[in-house]
Order: structure tokens, then C-alpha cells, then sequence
């Protein structure tokens, strides 16, 4: 996994790409976790993505709870779209975010096209 963050005026930009599976992800808890101490904004900004399981999906539905929770602001972008089409997650993905998901942007619901 290749990870980064950036942190600017309240707000955590972590840039995540490369394999996105169990044996990597702890890292990016632990910067995720930081992030929600830490500043009011998290975005996760997708790569390229060369392996992912569902771990990463977890990970990512987790944060965005516990951003909720302290009524902070969590978004995924980048390849989002990409990542969630991906076969590993058939099935896993969501067509609307659960009930606490008060900004609509829920991880795992793929961004809508303007087209």
C-alpha cells in the first residue's frame, strides 16, 4: 500500500493506492484514526488500486461511523468508483448509505455521474 497524508486547516487528505488488502491495512487505521482525533475533515483519496479485499471496505464503512458519530466530515474520492466495481466486491457495495449517513457519502455507494 502506498499511503500519504496530508493535513491543511482542519482538514486530512490520506491518498491511498496500491494492494488495499488485509496485510496493509493497519497503517491506514491508524492514520485514519489520527485524522478523526485530530481534524474535523477526512477525505481518503483513492488511487490506482492493484488489489483490494474487504477489509478495506470495513475500514473505510468504520471510519465514516465513527466520523458520524463526532459529527465530522468523512469522504471518499479519487478511483472510488473504480475500487467499488472492482469483482472482489459484488454484492458488497451499497445503493444508499445506512441511517446515520446525514451527509450522503456514504464509502461504499458508488459516486453518481452529472452526465
Amino acid at each position: 500500500m502506498n499511503i500519504e497524508t496530508t493535513v491543511n486547516e482542519g482538514k486530512t487528505v490520506i491518498d491511498i493506492s496500491g494492494n488495499l488488502t488485509v496485510s496493509y491495512v493497519v497503517e491506514l487505521h491508524s492514520r485514519i484514526r489520527e485524522a478523526l482525533r485530530e481534524s474535523d475533515t477526512l477525505e481518503i483519496r483513492i488511487g490506482k488500486v492493484d488489489n483490494a479485499d474487504l477489509t478495506l471496505l470495513q475500514l473505510l464503512c468504520s471510519a465514516h461511523r465513527a466520523a458520524m458519530s463526532r459529527d465530522k466530515r468523512f469522504d471518499v474520492t479519487g478511483n472510488k468508483n473504480e475500487l467499488l466495481s472492482m469483482d472482489c466486491f459484488a454484492g458488497f457495495t451499497r445503493e444508499k448509505g445506512c441511517v446515520i449517513d446525514k451527509y450522503n457519502n456514504c464509502a461504499l455507494v458508488k459516486e453518481r455521474s452529472n452526465v
